[in-house]
């Protein structure tokens, strides 16, 4: 993959279990500081591929690029590289239940590199803006589903990724969270995070994206790209290689 300006290429990926294919001849490409959507029912491949995609599982066929690293035959220490600039939300909410909410993401700051009192107040930060300032010094067995959900989400988004890899986020969160949730991403976009996300807001949120994919039965059904986002004055944005001041 030689073009620096795509932070996920993927070309003919089918995944197959058993004698099921999940994914069939599946490709398309996501550009440096682009959201894009997975849409479609229950079924249609949309997990199986952002897990692919994440490389927690490797195609039958096809191969995968995630910030200019390939799928299959990535190396260990390659992988763990492409990883500590990946923020990932899928649908297994995995926290380390012996540690507090602030631990949860503190952590994931310094695998990045943050001192400890950064660490510490950046996972504040974040944590506050998932209204979850309460809760801080809490254990996730003893929160609810839709706050453990919050913490991972601010665990993906506090170390500012080069790639956000989410699958349904918002699906224990109300409106309400959710908004917060959509506009932090958006700032993100706008700094150059390349997101790739399912949801089952889809309809609410596919304003918010430059391409909506929709899957059916492991293949892809239509692609859509969208209008570039509208940024805040004084931001620009990096689309396609090119730099656009707004």
């Amino acid at each position: 993959m030689d073009d620096p300006s795509i932070t996920v290429r993927v070309e003919q990926v089918g995944v197959q279990v058993n004698d099921a294919w999940l994914l069939d001849d599946v490709s398309f490409a996501c550009h440096q500081g682009e959201w894009t959507l997975l849409d479609g029912p229950s079924g249609s491949g949309k997990s199986t591929l952002l897990r692919a995609i994440n490389g927690l599982r490797v195609p039958t066929r096809g191969r995968i690029w995630t910030l200019g690293s390939g799928i299959p035959g990535r190396t260990g220490l390659k992988a763990r590289e492409v990883w500590r600039q990946t923020g990932t939300v899928l649908q297994e909410i995995a926290l380390f239940e012996t540690r507090t909410a602030s631990h949860n993401v503190e952590l994931a700051l310094r695998s990045i590199g943050e001192d400890r009192a950064t660490a510490r107040a950046r996972a504040i930060e974040w944590l506050t803006r998932m209204r979850l300032e309460d809760k801080l010094d809490e254990y996730p067995c003893n929160l609810s589903g839709g706050q453990c959900q919050r913490i991972a989400l601010a665990r993906a988004l506090a170390i500012e990724p080069r790639l956000l890899i989410m699958d349904e986020p918002t699906s224990a969160l109300d409106r309400d969270v959710a908004g917060v949730f959509f506009e932090a991403v958006r700032q993100l976009v706008e700094q150059g995070t390349t997101v790739v996300m399912s949801s089952h807001r889809a309809d609410e949120m596919v304003e918010l994206c430059h391409q909506r994919i929709s899957l059916r039965m492991g293949r892809i059904e239509d692609i859509e790209r969208r209008p570039i986002l509208a940024s805040r004055p004084g931001h620009s944005r990096v689309v396609g290689g090119d730099e656009i001041a707004t």
